[in-house]
């Protein structure tokens, strides 16, 4: 069903056209039950009008339906569940989201930017290997993006580390700028007593 509306907003207003479809009876009472589940947990009541519209995807588009028509716009609509999906392996293959830092601090900034330096190395390693058409929205996909992201992650890690280039006569110095800043509460250490008792246990098992 396509309606056409006229959108009205603060700072601009137009035309445009709203797209609704209604959903299945399964997905339909999935969302009623989301809708009251929110409702008692912030303490007000859905109405029977609230409720109805649960049962309904609606698309506001400006684009006109002679342009493209609503099972189209729908369709597109649900294509944007393709940005979630790269925030989430961003999140999950590449730890975009694990700061060390507290928020709004400048380290924190440092970290997230360096974040997503390392992101962007990895996608356009991704898209230098990979054939143009390999992941393309605008014909039928072969392939998601999750173990080619694994695997070039690797790849840019290897160069980063440089594991081949590691001296192993140098790793004294390494662990000496590595080290834990001074602080008043020191790092955790065996007691006395606990190093004297494993040390004997160790020297009778040599023996």
């Amino acid at each position: 069903m396509t309606v056409p509306v006229w959108l009205r907003a603060q700072q601009t207003s137009g035309p445009g056209w709203l797209h609704a479809v209604r959903l299945p009876p399964a997905a339909a009472a999935a969302a009623h039950q989301r809708c009251r589940k929110v409702a008692k947990r912030k303490g007000w009541t859905p109405s029977a009008a609230t409720l109805f519209l649960t049962g309904w995807m609606m698309v506001f588009t400006a684009v006109p339906p002679e342009a493209v028509d609503g099972p189209a716009v729908l369709a597109f609509y649900r294509c944007r569940w393709q940005v979630e999906l790269m925030f989430k392996r961003l999140k999950s293959l590449l730890d975009l989201d694990h700061l060390r830092t507290q928020r709004n601090s400048v380290l924190g900034s440092v970290w997230i930017l360096g974040k997503w330096l390392y992101a962007l190395v990895i996608e356009r390693h991704i898209q230098r290997q990979s054939p143009l058409d390999w992941d393309r929205l605008d014909q039928p996909r072969r392939v998601t993006p999750w173990r080619l992201v694994a695997l070039a992650r690797r790849q840019v890690d290897a160069w980063i580390l440089e594991v081949h280039r590691w001296r192993p006569d140098r790793w004294a110095a390494c662990l000496e700028v590595i080290a834990e800043r001074p602080r008043r509460r020191r790092l955790q250490t065996l007691p006395v007593a606990v190093i004297a008792l494993l040390n004997t246990l160790l020297n009778q098992i040599v023996a």
